[in-house]
């Protein structure tokens, strides 16, 4: 859809632009150019507009795609974390610990 609008404003400025040489002015007088001249300024400024939202558009998918990006790489950075430390636990020496007594000393 996007393609159809932007060819056919493209193929309007294209006139526009053809319109305001002065070969045409020539021959169709210079007020009989100043129509075409305003719908071919016209459909360059839409263009123009057009190709600015499609710039933001692309930025902003770019940002959500580094924001998800960066998320995921957190995310595989705490599991990591979460293994290595798991590791880290697993290797540790255990000292054996007395065991407690849970009723009262008689003597």
């Amino acid at each position: 859809m996007r393609y159809r609008i932007s060819s056919r404003l493209s193929a309007l400025a294209a006139l526009g632009a053809f319109s305001a040489s002065p070969a045409f002015a020539q021959h169709h007088g210079g007020a009989a150019a100043a129509g075409p001249n305003a719908v071919a300024g016209f459909a360059l400024q839409q263009e123009q507009v057009n190709n600015q939202q499609q710039m933001y558009n692309q930025g902003q998918l770019a940002i959500q795609g580094s924001t998800l990006a960066h998320i995921q790489s957190q995310q595989t950075l705490s599991t990591l974390s979460e293994r290595n430390q798991a590791q880290l636990d697993a290797q540790t020496p255990r000292v054996p610990s007395s065991p407690t007594t849970t009723g009262n000393l008689h003597f």
